[in-house]
């Protein structure tokens, strides 16, 4: 007898939903996404799917909030090629292999990691611009503190903006393994969902660190900045698991 399958914390709807066909794991998707598929005929209510949690994939009718879709026979002239909320090409979840979601003490390490790899970059910066831009300023005090204060914040988001956008991950990230994804398409974030992740999004979870503190009680284990921007944070590597 068929069990329903683990979902989100949110209404019991699952956040993203992994279609399994022809043998291939195609998305994730979001339930809007696989409703339109439904509606459609490229999918019906007996395709297998993943979600967050599952050890086995199971009918698509067995989720919440999909077992009273209309299930419509699948059209045969109609290929099944699904595309990501930004008209992406979906990148199938097996080629992150066996990847899970990330836990808390592994991803909270490599933001540790990637703050000293900051600091660093900071303190070089702040020696190398204090002397040219003191120059520049002479005894303007105020308007040479205010430039240097600046260009670290500036320093800080271009470092995660460039290697969440050209590598998938920060090299803290990379040390453990981690990869940041789309949820839509299984990529590479954008540039606008990677600024809206390292700016408002980093800014609303440090309140309280309630936002961060959300990984641990959420089953795909998403910060609040991952809600924001769209993206969830994967572990490639079997040794930092969570639970290893």
């Amino acid at each position: 007898m068929s069990t329903m399958l683990p979902t989100s914390d949110l209404g019991g709807v699952p956040t993203a939903i992994v279609l399994v066909f022809n043998g291939q794991n195609l998305g994730p998707y979001t339930p809007g996404q696989v409703q339109a598929f439904l509606r459609s005929g490229q999918v019906t209510n007996e395709t297998p799917c993943w979600v967050p949690g599952a050890t086995v994939p199971s009918p698509l009718g067995m989720l919440p909030g999909f077992g009273g879709a209309a299930d419509v026979p699948a059209n045969p002239g109609a290929p099944f090629q699904p595309t990501g909320s930004h008209g992406a090409k979906v990148v199938p979840l097996q080629s992150y292999g066996d990847a899970v979601p990330a836990g808390f003490l592994v991803r909270a390490v490599a933001l540790l990691v990637d703050g000293l790899i900051a600091s660093a970059a900071i303190v070089l910066l702040a020696f190398v611009s204090g002397f040219m831009l003191g120059l520049l300023f002479g005894g303007n005090q105020a308007s040479f503190e205010a430039l240097v204060i600046t260009l670290q914040i500036a320093l800080v988001i271009g470092y995660s903006l460039y290697f969440l956008t050209q590598h998938g991950a920060t090299p803290g990230k990379m040390l453990f393994g981690l990869r940041v994804v789309d949820t839509a398409t299984g990529g590479r974030p954008s540039v606008g969902q990677a600024l809206l992740r390292e700016t408002v999004g980093r800014c609303l979870s440090a309140l309280f660190f309630i936002g961060y503190l959300m990984v641990l009680a959420r089953s795909d284990r998403r910060a609040l900045h991952d809600m924001l921007a769209g993206t969830a944070v994967l572990c490639l590597s079997k040794t930092t698991r969570p639970g290893k």
